[in-house]
């Protein structure tokens, strides 16, 4: 009897250090706005620090941002932070990417690519469907070292204009996943250009599908702070308006708590605001 009684509490004690040794994990996504060499007012030089400060404060292990030229990216991966990524416009450094920077000491990569939002998602620089811009989604399979766990991210950015681009950027975003992950836990994030309610949205949480997507701030019983708008506006002053940033959780990660930073003193360092969850994977 005694040593069975051992044996529940050596399993007991295992258990619970298991579940102490799970840590979360902060991620953002943020539209960082290019450097637009045309905008006098409110320059990439200028907005640089802002960015860089909030990211800082918020200290997360992962972060996603949409819009960022070369130049930007390489301002971006500071301290422990690498990115993953490729420009839109060449499969290398031309055009905007949508990197994800991970933090080096929790993480290491496994596998990643890039494919295009369009009826081509294999051919380089394809635009799709009625979309003014090319578009992208940037995918990492990465492994927390402490743990082993697996866990996949994916960062995108849709159009802006076409109806049709954001709703078929849904579509196959959805393929794409259950097709990659098949199964393991995935992280969506990204510049939707859509709101909740919206036919693309609906898609991407619709629950009936073979890979149901949550959106963390949609989440139940979760804590929600910041404003209810992400997008600030060209004049950089802050607005309300809707929220078209978002982070999506495969439904086997935790969502701890959801919210958008104002990081905004006399002008946002973008037109964007961070959108940041905490997450637990299982």
């Amino acid at each position: 009897m005694p040593r069975q009684l051992f044996l529940i509490f050596i399993a007991c004690f295992f258990a619970i250090a298991a579940l102490f040794a799970q840590k979360e994990i902060v991620v953002i996504s943020y539209n960082i706005w290019y450097d637009n060499p045309s905008n006098t007012e409110n320059p990439w030089s200028a907005r640089k620090a802002g960015v860089i400060e909030t990211l800082e404060r918020i200290n997360p292990d992962i972060f996603c941002v949409q819009e960022a030229l070369i130049n930007q990216v390489y301002d971006l991966e500071f301290d422990r932070y690498k990115h993953i990524g490729v420009g839109r416009d060449d499969g290398k450094k031309a055009g905007e990417f949508s990197a994800v920077f991970y933090d080096t000491t929790r993480f290491e990569i496994l596998k990643t690519n890039t494919f295009w939002l369009s009826e081509n998602p294999d051919i380089v620089g394809k635009k799709g469907w009625d979309a003014v811009c090319v578009r992208i989604a940037t995918w990492v399979h990465l492994k927390e070292i402490e743990t082993g766990k697996t866990f996949y991210v994916f960062n995108t950015h849709f159009d802006h204009i076409g109806d049709t681009a954001r709703l078929e950027s849904a579509r196959l975003i959805k393929m794409e996943i259950q097709k990659i992950a098949k199964g393991e836990p995935v992280i969506l994030c990204g510049d939707f250009n859509c709101k909740k309610g919206s036919k693309p949205y609906e898609l991407i949480t619709a629950e009936n599908s073979t890979t149901s997507l949550v959106d963390a701030r949609q989440a139940p019983q979760i804590s929600l702070t910041g404003p209810e708008y992400s997008f600030v506006g060209s004049d950089f002053t802050g607005k309300y308006g809707d929220i078209i940033d978002h982070i999506f959780v495969t439904s086997n990660i935790k969502i701890l708590y959801s919210r958008i930073d104002f990081n905004c003193g006399e002008k946002c360092p973008s037109d964007h605001l961070p959108v940041e969850a905490k997450l637990l994977l299982p």
